[in-house]
C-alpha cells in the first residue's frame, strides 16, 4: 500500500498529552526507524536515531532547532534521537521537502543523524527565505484556488480530497472525470507561469481544464484568511492538510495580508493548438536530461482557446454536475 504525501500524514498526528506526542514511522535506517512527529504546539519533529551522544549540532535558525533526546515508545526500550523541529508554520514547505530529502539520504545508513544533520546544512538557505509570509502573488495563487475549491465544495462536485496542488501534483484539482489547473490574473497580467512539462499535459485520457482567475487588489477586498475561514465554516472541512503542505498560516498582522476582489473566471480546454510545452513534443533523450521546466505563456495566446466564462458553469461542466 503506497503512503499517503507526507502533508497529509501531518495532520492524522497529535499531542497524547503534555509531555508527550503520536509517532509516525517514515523510513529504516540501519541502526532504527525515523520518525515523524506533532507536538502540542503544533510543531513538526523529525526523530532519526542517533548512536552519538557527542554529536555536533548546527545553530538553530528560521524555526529550525535540533537537539539529541532521549525518546521511549509504547515498550519499546529507550533509544536516543535527533529530534529535529520546525516549529514555524511558514516553513512547513519546505520542511516537508527536508525531510523528504532525509528519507532517501538515510536509508541503510549506519549513521543516520550524520547524515540528517548534513541534508540539515543544504537546506539553511531555504528556511531563511521561509520565515518570510506569503507575498501577493502566493497569495493571489492560493486565492484563486480556494475559490475553485469553494464552488466545488457548493455544487456537490468534489471535496477537500480533489484539491492536490497543495502536494505539488502537476493539477490543482483532480476530479473523476477531469483534471483543472488554477491561474490566477492580475490587473497588469500578460503572461502565466507554468511549471514543469506536466503541468499542461493530460493524465492519461482525463481531460484538462486551464482556469484563469482574475484578481483585483482592493482595499475592501477578501483576504485569504477570511475566505479560508468562511469555507471551513460554510461546508464543515478541514483545510488543515493542504494549507500545512502549502505553509500557509494566518498571518500575525492584518497588514500582511491583501485583500483582492474576484473578477470574471474562463475556461480554456487544453487540447491540439493550445500553446503549451510537453514531454510528448521532445525526443525521448532530451526529456530524460531534462531537470526542471518553467515557462511563461502569453495571456493574448490563450485568449482565442476560451470557451466559458462563469465558474458555476466552468466547475457544473467540468464534473458533469447537471
Amino acid at each position: 500500500m503506497t503512503a499517503a504525501p507526507l502533508g497529509e500524514r501531518w495532520p492524522v498526528l497529535g499531542a497524547t498529552d503534555a509531555a508527550r506526542y503520536e509517532a509516525l514511522r517514515l523510513t529504516s535506517s540501519a541502526i532504527g526507524d525515523l520518525l515523524i512527529a506533532v507536538d502540542p504546539s503544533g510543531s513538526r519533529h523529525l526523530l532519526v536515531p542517533a548512536e552519538r551522544a557527542d554529536l555536533p549540532l548546527p545553530a538553530p535558525s528560521a524555526g529550525l532547532t535540533m537537539l539529541l533526546s532521549v525518546q521511549k515508545w509504547g515498550d519499546a526500550p529507550p533509544v536516543r534521537m535527533l529530534d529535529v523541529t520546525c516549529a514555524l508554520p511558514t516553513a512547513f514547505r519546505e520542511f516537508d521537502l527536508l525531510v523528504q530529502d532525509v528519507e532517501g539520504a538515510v536509508e541503510g545508513q549506519t549513521d543516520p543523524a550524520a547524515r540528517t544533520i548534513m541534508a540539515i546544512q543544504r537546506w539553511r538557505l531555504l528556511f531563511e527565505r521561509a520565515k518570510r509570509p506569503f507575498d501577493m502573488t502566493e497569495q493571489m495563487g492560493l486565492f484563486a484556488e480556494l475559490l475553485v475549491l469553494e464552488s466545488l465544495l457548493e455544487q456537490g462536485a468534489g471535496d477537500v480530497g480533489a484539491w492536490r496542488g497543495p502536494y505539488r501534483e502537476p493539477h490543482d484539482f483532480e476530479l473523476a472525470t477531469r483534471s483543472l489547473e488554477v491561474k490566477a490574473l492580475g490587473p497588469e497580467s500578460e503572461t502565466i507561469e507554468i511549471h514543469g512539462l506536466a503541468q499542461l499535459d493530460t493524465a492519461g485520457d482525463k481531460p484538462l481544464d486551464l482556469l484563469l482567475i482574475d484578481l483585483a487588489p482592493t482595499t475592501d477586498g477578501v483576504h485569504v484568511s477570511d475566505l479560508v475561514a468562511r469555507i471551513t465554516t460554510t461546508f464543515g472541512v478541514d483545510l488543515s492538510a493542504p494549507l500545512s503542505a502549502l505553509g500557509w498560516a494566518p498571518p500575525e498582522s492584518e497588514a500582511a495580508e491583501v485583500g483582492l476582489q474576484a473578477g470574471p473566471s474562463r475556461r480554456i480546454r487544453v487540447r491540439a493548438g493550445v500553446p503549451r510545452l510537453v514531454a510528448a513534443a521532445l525526443p525521448s533523450p532530451t526529456v530524460d536530461a531534462i531537470a526542471r521546466v518553467r515557462y511563461s505563456l502569453s495571456v493574448t495566446a490563450l485568449l482565442p482557446f476560451i470557451d466559458l466564462n462563469d465558474l458555476v458553469s466552468i466547475v457544473r461542466d467540468a464534473s458533469n454536475v447537471d
